[in-house]
Parts: C-alpha cells; structure tokens; sequence
C-alpha cells in the first residue's frame, strides 16, 4: 500500500542536509543519551515536541526537539496520540517560547488556512504589544 503524500514528503525532508546537521547538534547538545531514560546504546532519534504546518523539520528551537532511544520515542508518539482530546475535525492552537502554533487536519487546511494565517498575525501582533508594556526597556 502506498504511503500518503504528506507523509511521505517528511521523511524526504528527513533526509536533507539542514535536518541532518540540526539532529547532530541536538543529540550532542544532549549528550547522545536519550532524555528520557538515559539509554546511550540503542538507536537514538530527535524528536518534535509538536509539528507546526509549514515549518520545516530543522526550523523548530531547541525547546521543541529532544533526543529519545527508539523504545521511548515509540512511547512518546503513542502518549501524544493519547493526549490528544481535541475533536477529530478541530483546529488546535497553542503557544509555545513565542511562537503560535496550529494543528489542523489536512481536508480543513486549504479553508482554514488564510484564517490561520489572519489569526497567527493577530495573536502575534498582541503578544508583541503585551511583551512592550512589560519590558522596562520599552517606556
């Protein structure tokens, strides 16, 4: 059976140079060890805390990846499938270290994505006003 497109599409970005040059600085920042348990013998992998719609695997900050062992990555994966407790046909946004970020489910995007864009300027524009009146630098 053929793999869907978008699917597909990721572990071609997996296998560009600016990915692989971001998963060696996170696993030598954390050590080659998995974060989770520790593990330094089995295969190693960098794992994305959350996807954000059009950002490319090797944009994310260093809060977002951490290097997991196969069986905790495994875990990790299942757990956020089970954490997940939006509605199938929801749009999810959260912020995250600054940056707004969306879940939406691909027969949703093209509708929701002009909206998405709107609303990230929107929210973006409102942080930036609030982190002004709050910064002493900014009088």
């Amino acid at each position: 059976m053929a793999e869907k497109p978008s699917k597909l599409r990721y572990r071609e970005l997996l296998k560009d140079p600016r990915w692989q040059k971001r998963r060696l600085e996170v696993l030598d920042r954390d050590s080659w060890k998995c974060r989770r348990c520790g593990n330094d013998e089995d295969t190693l992998h960098v794992h994305h805390r959350y996807y954000e719609f059009g950002v490319q695997p090797w944009e994310y900050p260093d809060s977002v990846l951490v290097t997991l062992c196969e069986t905790c990555h495994r875990t990790e994966t299942e757990l956020s499938k089970k954490k997940s407790i939006a509605p199938r046909d929801s749009i999810t946004v959260w912020v995250d270290g600054g940056r707004i970020a969306f879940i939406c489910p691909d027969y949703l995007r093209a509708d929701a994505t002009a909206a998405l864009v709107k609303i990230k300027q929107e929210l973006h524009d409102a942080f930036s006003k609030i982190c002004q009146r709050n910064d002493p630098c900014h009088t």
